[in-house]
C-alpha cells in the first residue's frame, strides 16, 4: 500500500460522488465548512444529496452509527467551543473519532485536537492552550497529507486565522509526555485515518482551505477503492439538520407563499420646487405625520451617506391595518388595529402558541407574512398618473407597503438551540409590566422619500386588497392563519382617493415650503437627561464582568463577547415624562441632530405609551429580488465604526479591531450560508477591510422572516459561537441582586438596534443600552470607557 504522503500528491482520479458527514459542534463557522466542501473535489456534483450535517447531540452515538455511517465515505468534525472532557460540549465526537469505523476521519477543530486523540486511546490528558481567535498567524506546513504540497500553487507558508499555542501533558505507559503546540498546524493519526488541523480553514481570511479539502477528499477515494458509492438513502438524508430545519418551516403550520393577496397603487412628487432642501425628510415628515399620535418613521438622516436611500414615513392609524405583538415568555400573541385618530384601538386577535416543537413566532409571523403578499411586478402596479410613471425607480425602493417594526434581543430564545432562557428567566419589575418582544404593524399606506436622486422625491402608496373577502372576514378562495388578514387594506378606489390627497397635500408643501424648522427649544432637557443616565453595572461590577468573560475566552468557551449593559434615567427627576407622540418626536430630533444616521428610526405606540428613538448606523439584512428572475438575495454588512479616513486607517493596523471584525463576517458568512444555495455567498470588502459586505442568494424555500430568523440575534450583538456566547452572557449581564436582565429591543433588528432610546413605564422612564466585543486582547480599562462613551446616544 503507498504510503499516505504518496496519496495525497497522485493527481486525483475522476471525481466521484463521495458522501460526508459534518458534525456541528454548536459553533458559528461550520455553514461556512460546508460552503468549502461544495467547492472543493468530490462535493461538488450534487451537495444537496451528498453531505448530511448533524449536531453532536442531535442523535445518540447508536443512532449515528448504525443508520449514517453505513450510508457516509468520510466525517468532517466542526470547530467548537468548550473542553473535549465535557460530554455536553463534544457529545458523539469522541466515540467518532474512537471507533474509526470509517476508512477516513478529518477533523477541523482549534482546541480539541491533542486532548481528545490521547483520550480517545483511554490515556488522561490535560492542556493550557493560549487562543489567539481571530487572529492572523503564518503557518508552516507539515508532512501531513492534508497539507501536502505537491501541487503546484500551495505555498511553503500559509496564512491561516484562529489557531492555540501551548502545552498538552498526556499520560501513557511510558510516563508523562509534553506536546509544544506551538508550531503545530496538522497533525495525523501514526496508523488510523485521522487527521486534523488547528486553524480555521472555512475562515474568510484563511488560505489555501479548499485546497486543503482537496486533498482530504483524494485520501478518501484512495480508501473508499474503484467502488462507486451509492447515493444516500432518502430516509438517511431525512435526518439531517438541513432536511429537519426545512420541515419545520415547510410544515403545515407554515403556509406556502400564495398569490399576492395586494395590489400596489403609486404616485410620485417631484420635490425639486423646495426651497433650501436641506434636511427635507425631517420636514416633510413634520409636515404629513408631525401631530400623528402613532408615527412610524425609518429615516434616512445622515446626508451624503451611500447607505441613506429611503426614507419610509406612515401612521400605525389606519381602518384597514393591524399592529401585531408577542412576548416570549407567555408565548402570547396579539392583533390590535387602531382606527382612525380620535377612535379607540381594538383588539382583533389574542392567543398563546402552543409549547410544541418547531412552533414559534418565527414560523407564524412568516405564515403571515405569506398570507400578506403584495404584487410587485411593475405591470401590476397602478399608476394614479401615467405620465408619472416611474416603475424602475419603484421597483429599486426597497419597501413599498408591509410590516414595519422590531424584534427585541429576548426573540433569541425562539431562534437559538437550547437557549437557557426559560431555565433561568429574565427578571421583570412588576411595575415595568412587560413591553413585547416583537412589535410590528402593517403599513398599507405611506410616503417614501426617495434621496437617490438630486432633489429627492416622494413615492405615494398605497394597497387595495385584490381577493375578495366576505363583511364577516371569510374569504371567497383561501384560508389565512388569522381571520383579520383578510380585513387588511382598503378598496383601490380607497387607496387612490388617498393618494390624490397626499400629492395635492404634498405639491402644495413643496411649492411653498422655505426655510427648515429649528429644533425644539426644550431639547436641552434632553441633553440633561441623557447625559444623566445610569448603568445598571457600577463600573467595578463591569470591569468585573469584562475580566470574566475575558477568562471564558481563554477556557476557549468562547471566540468573541458582546457584553453589554443597560442605563436608565426617570424622566419625571429631569423632565416631564414622555406623554405623547410629539414629546417621542421631540426626543428623536434631538438625537438626529446630534448623530443623523443611515437606518434612524422613530415609532410610538399610544395605547401602552412605549416609544423608540434610533439613531442606528448598522443595518442588519436585506433581502431583494433581483429583477423579474425570482431570485432573492440577501446582503449584511459589517460596519463596526463608521469613520473619516485617517482613523480607518488606525482601525486597519489595529490589531484588536481587525480580530473582533473578523470573526463577526465569519459569523455573518455561517448565518447566510445557512440559508443560501450552496456556493452562493459571496464576501466583497473595502479598501482597508474594516467594512465588509455579504451577499448571498436564497433559496427558494427560505421565506423572508425564515431567513431573518436564522440569522437572529445580529453576530455584532452576541460574538461567537452564538449560541456558547449566549449563555456566558446570560451569565454575565445581570442586575446588582444577580438577577439576569433583559436587553429589551437593544440588540435586536429594525436595523441593528444600538444608539437607541427606549421609552417604558407609561412614558416615565428612558433607557439605552451599550457595551462592546470582548477578545483576549481587551482591557478592562479601555472597554469601560467606550461604554461611558456610548451612552451619548
Amino acid at each position: 500500500m503507498p504510503s499516505i504522503s504518496d496519496i495525497a500528491a497522485t493527481s486525483p482520479p475522476e471525481p466521484r460522488r463521495l458522501r460526508t458527514l459534518l458534525v456541528d459542534n454548536y459553533d458559528s463557522y461550520t455553514f461556512n465548512l460546508l460552503q468549502l466542501l461544495v467547492q472543493s473535489h468530490g462535493a461538488h456534483k450534487d451537495a444537496q444529496s451528498n453531505i448530511i450535517v448533524i449536531r453532536n447531540n442531535q442523535y445518540s452515538w447508536e443512532e449515528v452509527r448504525d443508520k449514517i455511517l453505513p450510508h457516509i465515505d468520510n466525517v468532517i468534525i466542526s470547530p467548537g467551543p468548550g473542553n473535549p472532557s465535557r460530554k455536553e460540549d463534544f457529545g458523539i465526537c469522541e466515540e467518532l473519532i474512537r471507533s474509526s469505523l470509517k476508512p477516513l476521519l478529518g477533523r477541523f477543530s482549534v482546541r480539541l485536537l491533542f486532548v481528545v486523540w490521547y483520550q480517545s486511546t483511554g490515556r488522561r490528558a490535560r492542556s493550557r492552550l493560549s487562543h489567539r481567535h481571530g487572529l492572523m498567524s503564518p503557518g508552516c506546513l507539515t508532512a501531513s497529507p492534508i497539507c501536502s504540497r505537491s501541487r503546484e500553487g500551495f505555498p511553503e507558508e500559509l496564512q491561516v486565522l484562529a489557531r492555540a499555542t501551548g502545552t498538552v501533558c498526556a499520560d501513557s505507559a511510558e510516563g508523562a509526555r509534553t506536546v509544544e503546540t506551538s508550531d503545530i498546524m496538522a497533525l495525523r493519526h501514526r496508523s488510523l485515518p485521522l487527521y486534523g488541523v488547528q486553524f480555521h480553514p472555512e475562515s474568510i481570511c484563511s488560505e489555501y482551505g479548499a485546497r486543503i479539502l482537496d486533498n482530504f477528499y483524494r485520501i478518501t477515494e484512495w480508501f473508499a477503492g474503484k467502488q462507486e458509492p451509492g447515493p444516500i438513502p432518502a430516509h438517511v438524508q431525512a435526518m439531517s439538520l438541513l432536511s429537519l430545519d426545512d420541515k419545520v418551516w415547510n410544515s403545515n403550520s407554515v403556509h406556502s407563499p400564495r398569490q399576492p393577496r395586494f395590489s400596489l397603487f403609486a404616485d410620485v412628487v417631484d420635490l425639486g420646487s423646495v426651497q433650501k432642501p436641506t434636511d427635507i425628510g425631517s420636514r416633510l415628515f413634520q409636515h404629513l405625520y408631525g401631530n400623528d399620535d402613532m408615527p412610524l418613521w425609518l429615516d434616512s438622516a445622515k446626508a451624503g451617506d451611500a447607505n441613506s436611500n429611503i426614507s419610509v414615513m406612515a401612521s400605525g392609524r389606519s381602518t384597514h391595518s393591524a399592529t401585531v405583538r408577542y412576548t416570549v415568555h407567555d408565548r402570547k400573541i396579539s392583533a390590535v388595529q387602531f382606527p382612525e385618530f380620535g377612535q379607540e384601538h381594538r383588539e382583533l386577535d389574542k392567543h398563546h402558541l402552543p409549547a410544541a416543537d418547531g412552533v414559534s413566532f418565527w414560523t407564524w409571523m412568516q405564515s403571515i407574512a405569506n398570507d400578506t403578499q403584495i404584487s410587485g411586478r411593475p405591470a401590476d402596479v397602478q399608476w394614479c398618473a401615467q405620465d408619472r410613471r416611474l416603475d424602475d425607480e419603484l421597483r429599486g425602493l426597497g419597501f413599498r407597503c408591509g410590516w414595519v417594526g422590531y424584534f427585541g434581543y429576548e426573540m433569541k430564545s425562539e431562534t437559538v438551540a437550547e437557549d437557557p432562557l426559560h431555565k433561568d428567566p429574565v427578571f421583570v419589575n412588576e411595575e415595568d409590566g412587560r413591553l413585547p418582544d416583537a412589535q410590528l404593524s402593517f403599513v398599507d399606506r405611506c410616503v417614501v422619500l426617495d434621496h437617490r436622486c438630486d432633489p429627492p422625491r416622494a413615492f405615494i402608496l398605497a394597497l387595495a386588497n385584490s381577493i375578495p373577502h366576505t363583511p364577516n372576514g371569510t374569504s371567497t378562495g383561501d384560508a389565512c392563519t388569522a381571520p383579520w388578514v383578510y380585513q387588511l387594506a382598503g378598496t383601490g378606489d380607497d387607496a387612490m382617493q388617498w393618494i390624490a390627497k397626499q400629492v395635492q397635500s404634498i405639491s402644495s408643501w413643496a411649492a411653498s415650503c422655505k426655510e427648515p424648522a429649528a429644533v425644539a427649544a426644550a431639547t436641552p432637557q434632553y441633553s440633561n437627561a441623557l447625559s444623566s443616565l445610569e448603568p445598571t453595572m457600577p463600573r467595578d461590577t463591569y470591569i468585573s464582568e469584562i475580566r470574566q468573560a475575558k477568562d471564558w475566552i481563554a477556557q476557549g468557551e468562547s471566540y468573541e463577547i458582546c457584553l453589554t449593559n443597560q442605563f436608565h434615567i426617570a424622566l419625571d427627576q429631569h423632565l416631564a415624562p414622555v406623554r405623547s407622540a410629539q414629546d417621542m418626536q421631540q426626543l428623536y430630533q434631538f438625537m438626529r441632530a446630534r448623530n443623523p444616521a443611515p437606518y434612524g428610526a422613530l415609532m410610538y405606540f399610544p395605547d401602552i405609551k412605549m416609544g423608540l428613538a434610533s439613531c442606528s448606523p448598522e443595518r442588519f439584512l436585506r433581502i431583494e429580488q433581483a429583477s423579474d428572475s425570482g431570485e432573492r438575495w440577501g446582503t449584511a454588512r459589517r460596519d463596526p465604526k463608521p469613520t473619516c479616513r485617517a482613523v480607518a486607517k488606525s482601525l486597519q493596523e489595529n490589531v484588536k479591531e481587525r480580530a473582533e471584525n473578523l470573526m463577526i463576517v465569519d459569523l455573518i458568512r455561517h448565518d447566510l450560508n445557512w440559508i443560501a444555495e450552496r456556493g452562493c455567498v459571496q464576501t466583497y470588502a473595502s479598501v482597508h477591510q474594516m467594512v465588509t459586505t455579504v451577499r448571498a442568494q436564497i433559496r427558494r424555500n427560505v421565506g423572508d422572516v425564515a431567513a431573518l430568523a436564522h440569522c437572529f440575534p445580529p453576530g455584532s450583538m452576541t460574538g461567537a459561537p452564538k449560541r456558547r456566547t449566549l449563555q456566558i452572557l446570560h451569565g454575565l449581564e445581570r442586575d446588582q441582586q444577580k438577577r439576569a436582565t433583559p436587553r429589551g429591543v437593544y440588540s435586536g433588528c429594525l436595523g441593528v438596534v444600538i444608539r437607541t432610546a427606549v421609552v417604558d413605564r407609561r412614558g416615565s422612564r428612558l433607557s439605552a443600552g451599550a457595551g462592546g466585543a470582548l477578545t483576549i486582547l481587551s482591557d478592562p480599562e479601555e472597554e469601560w470607557t467606550e461604554y461611558i462613551g456610548a451612552r451619548q446616544i
